[in-house]
């Protein structure tokens, strides 16, 4: 079972549950299957997870969208463009964010803090990792949060989005040079 160098130290046991059972579904392979994320992970962590299917001109189709993000968010994105759904001017360093895991590949922990037109902050971290497809399939990548605090009555219009910042996670293949821009910088260029 490959990792890469260092361990990393999530800040929520929920995170740090999805990566280790990241690592253990892949098994020898250099990435799981996203069927394997349904089939093999615990339960409590799916529906905190969204699949993306990446497609051309850097647009991203939703294939899945988990019970506890469509909470809180107040709707099932399931088979919409991601440009539809969230600001744009974070849809561009979020894309920059999947680009670079999907090529390098390697995974992304990033601290979001997302304020609502209601004018509720919640901040949230952000494990963004490749999965497998079948092949002649589009690549696709995994998102998992972890659970957001708030009103089960209460659904978030997003009206701003701020990466905190953003930290490359080895998936046995390294990470993209320092040199790389932070996605702060991909947002607030």
């Amino acid at each position: 079972m490959r990792q890469g160098g260092n361990v990393p130290v999530f800040p929520t046991a929920e995170l740090q549950s999805f990566w280790t059972s990241w690592i253990q579904l892949r098994g020898s392979r250099a990435l799981p299957h996203y069927r394997d994320l349904f089939e093999g992970l615990p339960p409590t962590l799916i529906p905190h997870m969204v699949v993306l299917e990446n497609m051309a001109d850097d647009n991203h189709l939703v294939r899945f969208v988990g019970t506890s993000v469509v909470s809180m968010w107040g709707t099932d994105n399931t088979n919409d463009i991601l440009a539809a759904v969230v600001p744009a001017a974070f849809l561009d360093g979020f894309s920059y964010l999947i680009r670079i895991t999907l090529a390098h590949p390697c995974g992304a922990l990033s601290q979001i803090n997302v304020e609502s037109a209601q004018g509720i902050s919640i901040h949230l971290n952000v494990i963004v990792l490749p999965v497998a497809n079948d092949p002649g399939r589009p690549e696709r990548t995994v998102i998992f949060t972890n659970p957001a605090p708030h009103k089960d009555d209460e659904t978030l219009m997003i009206s701003t989005v701020h990466s905190e910042s953003r930290e490359w996670l080895d998936i046995g293949f390294g990470t993209p040079e320092t040199s790389q821009p932070a996605l702060a910088m991909a947002i607030h260029p």
